[in-house]
């Protein structure tokens, strides 16, 4: 049994809160769920989740204008700096400040962090790949003059300017790279009663937009220095006395230190905080810094070189000649939507459309600068928290916090590209479907969703679902409907459920009653009610070769139930009764062993006790108080370690081959124990995120005084409760409440698939997916001087198509190998198939898979598959271990296009059964006609 599992997906919840981004490419959407990122691909309808995690959950996203690096910070303003093809993280930093605003620069190498009232450029030498340097981020410069936080930022399509909005009501434009030996200020553009929520450039980066949050959105136009003095100004505005022309000036938001003071007037007071005094400075990567530090960055003095360069110069004068103008504000417009304020803007600036969503749940399409309505529709019932739009401006994607929604809206078509919703509240249980394919779960929500282990996305076909109203409900996934309601003949809370493994009665145990109810699944008439419990009925499993049920209780007891042949008696009677521990504590779980020979219990003393159903007797029991100790939440008064709060287990699970016990409960742990020798081999961390409870062992010790922990002090250091606090509407709310209170890290349900590879884990953050099945993106064996990607493109334009292949799977480079993939001939699959070794059949099949479940070529991928099987099969039934990740992705991938091709059939049934008929109709025409001319021929005639 393999113990190598590794986070793969998270489902459940599909977006929490922040900021939800789009990939350069514009197919896929990256989302913030908690401490993690999930990626929805579009184009194939499938989501992961990346493997980082990152300190508290995550508030800031923004991704490089190449699509390699993904910087994301929480709320705390903790910053990761991840590639993103891979997952992996580069660097962290602490940015020592809430981060309101972030954004990549247009110029390859640059990022811009409003933190406070500031905004921060660094430099980022891994994008830009310009020097060679230790440092991954180099901090260029503070751009200051906001006397309040820095809510938006954005970079002109250049990348030289930046135009930031700030909750003091004001925009400021910034020059990033002035030509050297001169001094500039930030431009101010003031104008606004609220605060300043979105700012943009335009497409020629001549006029700017700032949204604020009162449903205002102001235009301001540049003003060249000729056109300056056509202008009149008096009470500190410029009047409208000729229209501006429209020009696209490299300095749109500079203004040389001592211009004209009517400019400095009419665009508000000038800041020196920004001023750039160093008149040393020279040209690095695309844009100006000063002569010291880039040296410093460069490790070299002969940096200097590069500003002596003719193009540069020319450039310079450029500027030089475009200085002297101001900003004037030529438009306001309100967006009327009912009294709903702004909560997100974002804009394409090619097509000039504004996207706006507001409190109301409704969002707005406009084309500037006449801010015309194209479309409004509602896709929330709640604020839009984030909103953003993909690089051809065709599609929109929204993220609500407070129902836990993503959507993705097509404009143009009207149409939903992608509609997900996640639990609202903490999951409870979990389910994999018999074929592995599908896991059910339930939450405080009161809703049952089913989730897609191949695509991650929910979807389903049927379920049962118990809850505490005293009904088990069944659902049909495929018509969206409850088909059959199951009730209990008097009021009873239902706690746990169970169905037979031919799915003939379905069992729930009550809270109150203390009895067990057993109903027909077809006819939901209550077949009998099964009593010997003394206390309420808390966990059930069926035998799963039999009809065997065992039920454990608060009692301290299990019970062994012949369920079928206990009708009809009075009670019904149990088989065996066993006692779960020597101090009868509550049982919380219990689990049936695959190979129907063990059950194993786990009670509230931190025990696990393994019974051997047939000889009714114990084989072993594993102490784990000391393997479930977790984290200390706030409240606790004790160490982890001494807390005996949550030492014990609420749900268990075997391994398909029986051999080891899967284990979760009040922790942040999930066990794995070897069932015949009782030992721990592996301990699962479910989660790192700080703004969950019980995540840290240790809590800082400056707020433990002599009365022990002091809760209040400890939150008035806590930036994410001081902002929750300032949302609160009154004291004593319920939002005050809700958006206070921290959720503890724990394990509801825990479940394993069927196939064995794999397992899944209820939690607040939502199900947590581990698989043996994750592919390394290169991962390269058997390598030599020879074996390079140019060797299998040469092989490849020699028509050498097993050389070519062997050297891409040898390198295990996926676009490589796809490219190797789909130049092959289909007509010589078969003897390529046949020339591949067995060492290098585990990544073809894993690759074939995958390409499967991506592209639309069908039967090609089927021809390979054929060949596969047909040339190896004695290979894949002798190496059946080593195969079983790559063959269970191959056969779910089978079975997906298999419902997509059936579907499309039937759907054009009708159809190719017209064309058939008009085609052999057609036919059997054509040949009566040429009969009938044949007949009628000369020939023919003279022959009779």
């Amino acid at each position: 049994m393999k113990f190598g599992y590794q986070f793969q997906n998270l489902c459940g919840s599909v977006y929490r809160s922040g900021d939800v981004v789009f990939t350069p490419d514009g197919n896929t959407v990256l989302s913030p769920v908690g401490n993690r990122v999930t990626r929805f691909d579009l184009l194939t309808n499938t989501s992961s989740t990346l493997a980082f995690e990152a300190r508290s959950d995550i508030s800031k996203m923004a991704v490089s204008a190449d699509g390699v690096l993904l910087m994301v910070v929480d709320v705390e303003g903790y910053g990761s700096l991840i590639n993103l093809k891979r997952g992996a993280v580069l660097h962290r930093i602490n940015f020592k400040g809430i981060v309101n605003a972030m954004a990549f620069s247009p110029l390859r190498g640059y990022l811009a962090v409003a933190v406070g009232s500031k905004v921060v450029l660094w430099y980022l030498p891994l994008a830009a790949a310009t020097t060679k340097t230790f440092a991954p981020m180099i901090k260029l410069k503070e751009l200051a003059g906001h006397v309040d936080d820095v809510l938006c930022l954005s970079f002109s399509g250049n990348g030289r300017f930046m135009v930031t909005g700030s909750a003091d009501l004001t925009a400021r434009v910034h020059a990033l790279f002035p030509p050297r030996g001169k001094s500039f200020r930030s431009i101010t553009l003031a104008g606004h009663r609220d605060v300043v929520v979105a700012a943009f450039f335009d497409a020629a980066s001549s006029i700017v937009y700032t949204v604020a949050r009162d449903a205002a959105v102001l235009t301001w136009e540049w003003i060249p220095p000729e056109v300056l003095e056509e202008y009149s100004y008096s009470d500190g505005e410029y009047s409208d006395v000729e229209a501006a022309p429209e020009l696209a000036p490299e300095l749109a938001a500079m203004q040389i230190e001592g211009a004209s003071e009517n400019a400095a007037g009419a665009s508000g007071a000038g800041n020196d905080d920004d001023v750039d005094e160093d008149a040393d400075q020279a040209f690095f990567g695309s844009g100006w810094v000063n002569k010291d530090k880039f040296e410093a960055m460069s490790g070299s003095s002969g940096g200097t070189e590069l500003a002596e360069n003719a193009q540069e110069k020319e450039e310079e004068e450029e500027r030089e000649e475009l200085l002297g103008g101001t900003w004037k504000r030529v438009a306001k417009h309100l967006f009327k939507q009912d009294f709903a304020t702004v909560s997100s803007a974002t804009m394409h600036a090619a097509s000039s459309l504004l996207v706006v969503g507001f409190s109301s749940g409704v969002f707005g399409l406009y084309q500037m600068p006449s801010v015309t309505a194209i479309h409004t529709l509602s896709v929330s019932s709640t604020r839009i928290s984030s909103v953003t739009v993909n690089a051809s401006g065709e599609w929109l994607a929204f993220g609500s916090a407070a129902l836990g929604q993503l959507v993705v809206w097509e404009w143009q078509s009207e149409t939903f590209v992608l509609k997900q919703q996640g639990h609202a509240g903490t999951l409870n249980c979990v389910s994999y479907s018999p074929d592995g394919l599908y896991m059910a779960t339930g939450s405080d929500d009161a809703k049952v969703k089913v989730w897609s282990t191949t695509t991650g996305f929910c979807f389903g076909n049927a379920l049962f679902s118990a809850s505490t109203d005293g009904t088990i409900r069944a659902f049909d996934m495929t018509r969206y409907r409850c088909f059959r309601t199951y009730a209990t003949p008097t009021p009873a809370q239902l706690t746990c459920m169970a169905i037979d493994p031919v799915a003939d009665v379905v069992v729930a145990g009550s809270l109150d009653e203390f009895v067990i109810y057993v109903w027909d699944v077809k006819t939901a008439r209550l077949l009998e009610m099964l009593s010997g419990h003394t206390a309420p009925v808390s966990t059930l499993h069926f035998s799963p070769v039999s009809n065997m049920l065992v039920s454990g209780s608060w009692d301290g007891s299990l019970k062994v139930w012949d369920v079928f042949n206990s009708l009809g008696r009075a009670g019904g009677g149990s088989i065996e009764t066993f006692e779960a521990s020597t101090s009868k504590a509550a049982v919380t779980c219990v689990a049936w062993a695959p190979n129907d020979k063990l059950i194993a219990a786990g009670a509230m003393n931190g025990t696990i006790v393994l019974w051997d159903p047939r000889e009714g007797k114990t084989v072993g029991i594993i102490h784990a108080r000391n393997d479930i100790t977790g984290g200390r939440t706030a409240g606790s008064a004790t160490t982890a370690l001494n807390n005996p709060a949550g030492k014990f287990f609420t749900s268990l699970a075997f391994t398909a081959d029986s051999t080891c016990l899967l284990a979760g409960g009040e922790s942040k742990y999930v066990c794995i124990y070897e069932v015949s020798q009782q030992l721990l081999i592996k301990r699962f961390q479910l989660s790192h995120n700080r703004s969950l409870d019980g995540v840290l062992d240790e809590l800082n010790s400056k707020y433990v005084g002599q009365d022990g922990w002091d809760v209040e002090e400890s939150h008035q250091d806590d930036k994410d409760h001081l902002r929750a606090l300032r949302r609160k509407a009154m004291p004593g709310s319920l939002k005050a409440v809700r958006d206070t209170y921290k959720f503890v890290v724990a394990c509801s349900d825990i479940s394993f698939s069927p196939t064995g590879r794999s397992w899944a884990a209820a939690t607040p953050e939502g199900l947590l997916v581990y698989s043996l099945d994750n592919s390394v993106l290169f991962d390269p064996i058997d390598l030599d001087v020879d074996i390079t990607p140019d060797a299998a493109r040469e092989a490849l334009d020699e028509r050498d198509f097993t050389t070519a292949l062997l050297i891409a799977l040898r390198l295990n480079e996926d676009e490589l190998t796809s490219e190797v993939y789909q130049a092959v001939p289909l007509d010589t699959v078969g003897l390529l198939v046949s020339d591949v070794p067995e060492v290098y059949l585990d990544r073809l099949v894993a690759f074939v898979a995958r390409q499967l479940t991506a592209s639309p070529h069908v039967h090609f991928h089927l021809v390979w598959i054929q060949a596969l099987f047909r040339e190896h099969s004695r290979a894949i039934r002798r190496l059946a271990a080593t195969l079983g990740g790559p063959l269970t992705h191959l056969q779910k991938a089978l079975a997906s296009r298999a419902d997509l091709v059936t579907g499309a059939a039937k759907a054009n049934k009708h159809k190719l059964a017209y064309f058939t008929h008009v085609h052999a109709a057609r036919a059997k025409a054509a040949t009566a006609a040429a009969a009938s001319s044949s007949s009628s021929s000369p020939a023919a005639m003279a022959t009779e």
